[in-house]
């Protein structure tokens, strides 16, 4: 059966040209993707584009209302609309990705999202749509794919989640996820009980509308297992940065020396310390071996970067080596 174009924009069947123009222009405010963050928005957006073009030139108009007559005389053919749950991975480690599937059948509906407290969210979700045949009909999916990593170890359960359709709550499966101990990596200690270093990468995501083409900044965290005594080496790391920086600035002041000149000295002296302390200790530093984790490597290798893109954000690439210099 055809989409309901009058439904999409909000507005009957009998509505004017000017109210379908200010309907759709109260629609494009709301679901434009560079205002809404909702993971729908683009597949919105194109439904109420799509139901303009269509509904805004009158030839198109009386063909698509005619139409309409024809299929409103036969019964909607697929009726078993259906939510599921799907993990690829039913045992991890702390802090290893895996990957929760939302898959249900239609688009945009109400959707409610199970309970994620136990995990972590690598970023936002990725939605995808295909045609798929299910009982016999080709029917419109839609996938929303989270990317998660267990806080720490233990049985967890993942609650149903729900969607609406006609007024009509559909639940979905449960999932059970077994959480394990994972080593660290920045001390090779066998349990990560600490808090979990966190590197975030970018990708730009070119996606395309009816009208132009657009461009988003995806941005995907990625959480490297720790243990406690590498996370308080690296804050004892940090502070000395920090401290021998002061110093530094507090000298250059009292000997009438260059301030940045003064600050420079200072900061490159406490990451001097920091390093040598971590070399007796046996500890990673986070600056350099975060970039040789295998996940982080493997999503540079798809062309994620380490830092903003540089046409959003200029010097973004000096900021991130000088933010780095103090972790």
């Amino acid at each position: 059966m055809p989409e309901d174009y009058y439904k999409t924009l909000g507005v009957t069947p009998v509505a004017t040209a000017e109210e379908i123009k200010k309907a759709w222009r109260k629609q494009v405010l709301i679901w434009h993707p560079d205002r809404n963050d909702d993971p729908l928005a683009v597949e919105q957006f194109r439904r109420i584009t799509v139901a303009y073009e269509v509904l805004s030139d009158p030839v198109k108009r009386r063909d698509y209302d005619r139409n309409a007559i024809a299929y409103s005389h036969r019964p909607d053919q697929f009726q078993n609309h259906y939510l599921e749950m799907r993990l690829n991975k039913s045992i991890v480690k702390v802090c290893e990705e895996f990957e929760l599937s939302l898959v249900y059948s239609g688009e945009g509906r109400y959707l409610r999202k199970p309970d994620m407290g136990n995990f972590y969210i690598t970023g936002r979700p990725y939605v995808t749509f295909s045609e798929v045949n299910r009982s016999g009909f080709l029917v419109r999916e839609t996938c929303i794919r989270y990317v998660l990593s267990a806080r720490k170890p233990g049985n967890y359960f993942i609650r149903q989640a729900s969607i609406k359709v006609n007024g009509k709550e559909i639940l979905s499966n449960s999932l059970q996820v077994e959480a394990i101990n994972n080593q660290c990596y920045f001390s090779g200690d066998p349990v990560a009980d600490g808090i979990p270093c966190k590197l975030s990468l970018w990708y730009d995501a070119d996606r395309y509308g009816s009208h132009r083409r657009f461009t988003i900044n995806t941005r995907h965290t990625v959480f490297i297992p720790r243990s406690h005594r590498a996370e308080v080496y690296h804050d004892i790391g940090r502070g000395l940065k920090i401290i021998f920086t002061l110093w530094g600035l507090i000298l250059a002041i009292i000997i009438h020396r260059n301030i940045l000149l003064g600050i420079a000295c200072g900061s490159a002296y406490g990451a001097l310390m920091a390093y040598v302390m971590y070399a007796i200790a046996r500890i990673k530093p986070y600056f350099y071996y975060s970039m040789q984790y295998s996940v982080v490597r493997e999503y540079l290798e798809q062309d994620y970067h380490p830092y903003p893109p540089s046409d959003r954000l200029p010097g973004s690439r000096w900021i991130y080596f000088f933010r780095r210099l103090w972790i």
